[in-house]
């Protein structure tokens, strides 16, 4: 199944809404993971501040006992929509614990490689391509990286050197074909004619809908969401990444095997370190919203022939990050 990741430049572009749109409308497992060093904004907005980090990315860092760093993953996340087999591993709780993930993104990496091959789809938000701590090696086992920009000219120019930096470091590492830009809405300019000038193809397109957007950015209440051309726009783009992947691999033969049930952690996974969270005896599942429905699916170039991934180690030691 593909491994996506979400980046951005600046602003606020829409990639953690997107990303979590996608997610609850993927067809298939789907594990959504919030690598933004910036921290969590899943937590504070659609769940509305009903979660904890007592599990997540930095529990997984911290206590992780496991060999099977798939299954160890699983554990960590929480419940986006059970019936579904979507989940979600929520973020940093604040900017200040991203230096303490720089030495445990590449065996994350890894461990997203093997749901990956178990028949997940992985869905990344990365955030800012600017920021320290970056996750650089999360973008070497991804099949799509996805610069996110809204449909403005100011949002345009503020991505243009950042997605040039990132198409030079994938590049070196043999994987810019990878990338690709996603747009938000319109203006003056359309999304053709944006990612022209950032000389991306267009692989995601999305309309702008900022009262249909607030029930991922904040969990609000939106009887009408499932059936918006927002929701649509979701489904849709979901089953034309599915099929751009799909092709992509067929060219270099990887396959997939059934995916591995999440379980709660025994006794004897559990952390000994003295800054663990107590881990609840549940965990506590979030508010579920199933868009559905269809619609066009978008348009945009696909690139049939793609390199087998670096993997998260060579991305990190080639890279030496955007210049």
């Amino acid at each position: 199944m593909p491994i996506v990741v979400l980046t951005t430049a600046a602003g606020a572009p829409g990639a953690t809404t997107t990303a979590l749109g996608l997610a609850l409308t993927w067809s298939g497992p789907t594990l959504l993971v919030e690598a933004d060093p910036a921290g969590s904004s899943i937590a504070s907005g659609y769940f509305r501040g009903s979660v904890d980090h007592s599990y997540g990315l930095l529990n997984l860092a911290l206590g992780r006992t496991q060999t099977d760093l798939a299954q160890a993953i699983l554990d960590e996340s929480r419940v986006l929509d059970e019936e579904a087999d979507r989940r979600i591993l929520l973020g940093l709780a604040e900017p200040a614990q991203a230096s303490a993930l720089t030495s445990w993104w590449e065996p994350i990496a890894e461990g997203l490689l093997q749901l990956d091959a178990a028949g997940y789809t992985v869905l990344i938000d990365a955030g800012r391509l600017t920021q320290g701590s970056y996750p650089m090696p999360l973008l070497g086992v991804a099949d799509l990286v996805l610069v996110m920009c809204r449909g403005t000219l100011s949002s345009a120019v503020r991505t243009q050197p950042i997605a040039a930096a990132l198409h030079d470091v994938l590049e070196r590492t043999g994987r810019a074909e990878q990338l690709g830009l996603g747009v938000i809405g319109q203006s003056d300019y359309g999304p053709q004619e944006i990612a022209k000038a950032l000389r991306l193809p267009l692989v995601l397109r999305l309309p702008e809908d900022p009262q249909n957007a607030r029930v991922l950015s904040d969990g609000v209440n939106e009887r009408k969401f499932s059936t918006s051309a927002l929701a649509k726009a979701y489904r849709a783009a979901s089953m034309e990444l599915t099929s751009t992947v799909a092709r992509r691999r067929q060219v270099v033969g990887l396959e997939d095997t059934p995916p591995p049930q999440p379980r709660q952690p025994a006794q004897a996974d559990q952390p000994v370190a003295p800054a663990q969270p107590v881990r609840p005896a549940h965990q506590p599942s979030g508010p579920t919203h199933q868009p559905s429905g269809s619609a066009h699916q978008p348009s945009g170039p696909v690139h049939e022939q793609t390199p087998p991934r670096p993997g998260p180690q060579r991305m990190a030691e080639e890279s030496g990050g955007p210049r």
